[in-house]
């Protein structure tokens, strides 16, 4: 649990030396919080992992990766090209506006 504590600490920009006793108990009240919630809830926080899986057309049931069970989010991106504005044309704020329409991925714009 100490270990959590420091690393949260060392992302906050503190040093877990400079970290009072108040402030460590607090940590761990919260922690203690966060983690009963989280059980409440039947999530078991170091069971939870991440993993993207493409879609594929007419394919509407996936696999889990090995040892899944449930699916807790799920998001589904789009992706579609710009549509010119009033003037009829396109606008960038950097990059080059030119290579986004010349259907190589390999040109960033």
């Amino acid at each position: 649990m100490q270990d959590l504590i420091d690393h949260g600490a060392r992302r906050s920009g503190k040093l877990a030396e400079e970290l009072t006793s108040e402030q460590i108990y607090s940590a761990k009240q919260s922690l203690f919080y966060l983690l009963s919630n989280l059980a409440n809830i039947g999530i078991n926080y170091w069971a939870i992992g991440q993993e993207v899986i493409g879609l594929k057309a007419d394919q509407y049931i996936y696999e889990l990766p090995l040892g899944g069970i449930d699916v807790l989010n799920a998001n589904y991106r789009t992706m579609n090209r710009p549509t010119p504005n009033a003037l009829g044309g396109y606008s960038a704020s950097s990059g080059v506006a030119a290579n986004a329409f010349d259907n190589n991925v390999d040109t960033v714009c």
